[in-house]
């Protein structure tokens, strides 16, 4: 049986909170395919993906193909304005698998349109990204820590981008899984969101 549900800890006081509280993305881990990241641009089609960066069998990704004839930057996206704070810290990243051996040559990488209003409307006041990732048959990070939220900030337009390079007739597709964006310092941000224990496997008797 479960018993614990919220993530403790005693430093002269017990202070506890619910692990999967802080991650500001919703469906990050698409154990409910790709609901909520409908914000399809052209030349761009998501799909759920069985495989999952954590081997959970209940949970998968997203699978990304771009399609444009010619070399195209773009990313499938979700508005996030829950949480965001002018003028505080946050780390964002996810998980990122780019085959190898495709026709095509691009990479993949996490972008972010600030905005100075809520529901991403307004005008855009910066465009923090992660590291690209063009290769990558296991699953690998995506990262980008201590990003200054502006201090007019007042949401985020989250972009998942598959940035196709070349024009040889192909698409270039790169899967994504545990999407993450949290107030800098977060401990175990990905944990437990789609209700499964892996890769939380070993425990321990009192």
């Amino acid at each position: 049986m479960l018993r614990m549900s919220f993530l403790c800890s005693s430093l002269f006081m017990v202070f506890c909170m619910p692990v999967s509280a802080q991650n500001l993305v919703n469906n990050a881990d698409f154990h409910i395919g790709v609901e909520l990241w409908a914000d399809t641009p052209p030349d761009l089609v998501i799909a759920s993906d069985s495989a999952d960066w954590m081997d959970d069998p209940g949970s998968g990704s997203a699978k990304i193909t771009n399609s444009a004839s010619g070399n195209y930057n773009a990313g499938v996206r979700q508005c996030v304005s829950d949480g965001i704070i002018g003028g505080d810290l946050y780390d964002f990243g996810a998980r990122v698998r780019v085959p190898s051996g495709q026709s095509e040559v691009g990479n993949a990488y996490l972008l972010g349109f600030v905005y100075d209003q809520e529901d991403c409307a307004g005008s855009q006041i910066a465009w923090p990204s992660s590291n690209p990732v063009s290769s990558a048959d296991t699953w690998v990070p995506l990262a980008r820590g201590d990003f200054l939220m502006p201090a007019g900030g007042m949401s985020i337009l989250f972009n998942l981008v598959v940035n196709k390079l070349t024009a040889n007739g192909g698409s270039f597709v790169a899967d994504f899984d545990g999407v993450y964006m949290v107030p800098d310092g977060t401990l175990f941000w990905n944990g437990f969101e789609s209700g499964t224990m892996v890769p939380w496997s070993d425990s321990v008797s009192p």
